[in-house]
């Protein structure tokens, strides 16, 4: 086997995900977005404890992220543990960028980022949502039309509640399945910043924004 293949080979597994792909659950009990996330429904949906930060050393996590389809709603939930929360006074939309955060990425092109949709929630539940093509070509005006959100704050951290509607995703080109980025930033007193992510995207520096960083969502 030649070099070639060896570098097509290595290419390959670079953009390969060591995390498995989420299957969503139809979820008949009741859910209200509320920012609490106490109902009974909830428990039975946790797709995973501990994001990882590959560019920090012994940095773990223990935010836990749930989804589920609900009435025809894409439902999800981040329970964090964060003590020293960041969160800055609003002044608009990327304001939110500012501080501590949980973020969605929703592909709608197969996962090569042609074309997707994001959303970064602050503790205290403020939006940050835009449109966004590869590679950093953002659209910040645009905004999702039936996202609902709801955040609480507790003694050790956090809570994000939010759903969105089934048909918009479909009308925004989101097949099923489709693919998930599942992000979390978390800044310190210095305003220094460790990223998490569900999925390690074996890059060099911190970017959320490439193909490598998402995973197949079905339900």
């Amino acid at each position: 086997m030649n070099r070639f293949y060896f570098f097509i080979i290595g290419a390959l597994l670079s953009l390969v995900s060591c995390k498995e792909g989420i299957s969503l659950r139809y979820e008949e009990g009741y859910i209200r977005i509320d920012g609490t996330i106490d109902e009974p429904a909830w428990s039975a949906h946790r797709l995973f404890r501990g994001m990882v930060s590959p560019w920090v050393q012994d940095r773990t996590d223990c935010t836990e992220f749930y989804a589920c389809i609900h009435n025809r709603k894409f439902c999800f939930a981040f329970s964090v543990v964060d003590t020293t929360l960041t969160v800055h006074a609003y002044a608009g939309e990327k304001s939110v960028e500012t501080g501590d955060r949980v973020e969605l990425f929703f592909d709608r092109s197969g996962g090569r980022m042609e074309h997707y949709y994001c959303i970064e929630i602050d503790p205290a539940g403020r939006i940050l949502d835009y449109e966004a093509k590869y590679y950093r070509d953002f659209t910040p005006q645009w905004n999702f039309q039936t996202l609902k959100i709801m955040a609480s704050r507790n003694q050790v951290g956090y809570m994000v509640e939010g759903l969105i509607d089934l048909d918009e995703l479909g009308r925004l080109g989101l097949g099923n399945p489709f693919r998930l980025g599942v992000f979390r930033a978390d800044f310190d007193s210095t305003g220094s910043v460790v990223w998490f992510t569900y999925a390690d995207p074996h890059s060099s520096v911190p970017d959320f924004h490439i193909p490598a960083s998402l995973v197949s969502c079905r339900y």
